[in-house]
C-alpha cells in the first residue's frame, strides 16, 4: 500500500458500499453491530454472522471489500484533486435532511459546494 494513502471512515464507507453490496439498512446494521467503521477492518468472520440477510456470500463479498479499502483511500485521494467531494452519514456536511428519511445513503458524491 502507498505510504501517502490514509486510510480513513470515509474510504472503508465507499469500499463497503461500491464493492461490498452494503446499502443503507446494512450500513445501519454494521454500525449498531460492530460500532464505527474503523472497527469493520478489524472484525473476523464470526462478527458478521449474526447480521441478518448478509449470509456466507455476503460476508464474503464485504470482507473482500474491507481487504481492498486501499483502492477506495486512492480513489478519494484523486477524487479531491479532480474537485469531487464525499461526504458520509456519519460526517458534519451530510445532508440534514437526508439524515431524516428512513434509509439514507451512506455516501454523497458531489461536485462543488455541498450546501
Amino acid at each position: 500500500m502507498n505510504a501517502d494513502l490514509k486510510i480513513d471512515r470515509k474510504s472503508i464507507i465507499m469500499a463497503i458500499t461500491e464493492e461490498g453490496g452494503v446499502g443503507p439498512r446494512m450500513f445501519q446494521q454494521l454500525l449498531m453491530r460492530l460500532g464505527a467503521p474503523e472497527d469493520f477492518l478489524t472484525a473476523a468472520y464470526p462478527d458478521f454472522e449474526d447480521i441478518p440477510r448478509l449470509g456466507e456470500k455476503g460476508i464474503a463479498r464485504l470482507k473482500e471489500s474491507l481487504d481492498n479499502v486501499n483502492v477506495f483511500a486512492s480513489r478519494l485521494k484523486s477524487y479531491e484533486s479532480d474537485g469531487i467531494g464525499v461526504t458520509t452519514y456519519l460526517d458534519h456536511d451530510y445532508p440534514e435532511i437526508l439524515r431524516k428519511i428512513d434509509d439514507p445513503p451512506p455516501v454523497l458524491y458531489y461536485k462543488g459546494d455541498i450546501d
